[in-house]
């Protein structure tokens, strides 16, 4: 498994009040980033490059391969992704771009993308709150995962 958070380099934090349909404290931040989760096997290094090539754009991302979390000071951060048998173009047209190149040098097995959202800030909005606003059950999986 190989983890791939991509960060906005020039976006800062933001006030987490877009995000809901009642707005909360100014205090209340967010950052989002992209998280993608390769089931990988063959050369770790060819499916780091396809990371950065495919995946984000040297001039206005970074990537995070660590596989802890990119940002530091959260409060609380929420990964949402696609439900299995649910239609995910982005995963289809990367899995579709992979298949299109045939030595890439590793073997993509599986594809999970999931936003993950930062929240920053001393004002205590809990989790439930942005779950409640954010996640469709039907179609979404999410986890939330406290500082």
């Amino acid at each position: 498994m190989l983890n791939a958070e991509i960060v906005e380099k020039y976006a800062g934090p933001a006030p987490a009040s877009k995000l809901l349909y009642a707005p909360v404290s100014d205090a209340v931040q967010c950052v989002e980033s992209r998280l993608y989760v390769l089931d990988a096997s063959g050369d770790e290094q060819a499916a780091k490059d396809f990371i950065d090539h495919v995946l984000a754009d040297k001039y206005s991302q970074t990537v995070h391969l660590e596989g802890s979390p990119a940002i530091s000071d959260y409060r609380f951060y929420l990964d949402i992704g696609m439900k299995a048998n649910t239609l995910d173009l982005e995963k289809e047209y990367i899995l579709k771009y992979y298949r299109g190149h045939d030595e890439l040098g590793f073997e993509l097995k599986d594809l999970s993308i999931y936003r993950r959202i930062y929240i920053l800030g001393e004002d205590s909005v809990p989790a439930d709150t942005f779950i409640k606003d954010l996640v469709n059950p039907v179609i979404h999986t999410w986890e939330v995962n406290h500082a």
